[in-house]
């Protein structure tokens, strides 16, 4: 079981940054917010350019405005990814790239026959309830011809 979770987790690929003057933006192990100093169309360009053979189904791009900035919504439905929106914001001086990124969390294991189960639900009647139901036959049509 933790061998396959390890394996989905490792071939999530990761959302794609472009190359910023010849080399790769510097980023931190689960960073969510990027700023590029490139302008939004060479920013859309790229991403236009990366997902064109893929269906717009599994990998939807919509440029939106919002208060005079422009903003790309990049919603992705693929199993392999390992980000599930992205969106692309233009700025004064760069462009913002914020990225919702799939949260996969480690398998627990549960063993031995009698384990409780964490949250068990309790539903209990009332004895006026109770009282009720021994008063009626249930059986009363079962005994008519």
């Amino acid at each position: 079981m933790h061998a396959i979770l390890l394996m989905a987790v490792m071939a999530s690929t990761p959302f794609p940054l472009p190359i910023i003057d010849g080399k790769a933006p510097a980023v931190t192990d689960g960073q969510k917010h990027f700023r590029l100093p490139m302008r939004f169309e060479k920013l859309r360009d790229f991403y236009a350019q990366q997902f064109a053979g893929i269906d717009k189904k599994d990998v939807a791009i919509t440029p939106t405005q919002k208060n005079g900035v422009r903003e790309l919504l990049i919603v992705t439905n693929r199993k392999s990814d390992g980000w599930k929106r992205a969106v692309v914001r233009e700025g004064t001086m760069e462009t913002v790239v914020d990225v919702v990124p799939i949260m996969v969390m480690a398998a627990d294991d549960i063993t031995g026959t009698r384990a409780a189960p964490l949250v068990q639900f309790v539903f209990s009647r009332s004895p006026e309830v109770d009282k009720s139901l021994n008063t009626i036959d249930h059986m009363q049509d079962l005994r008519q011809p």
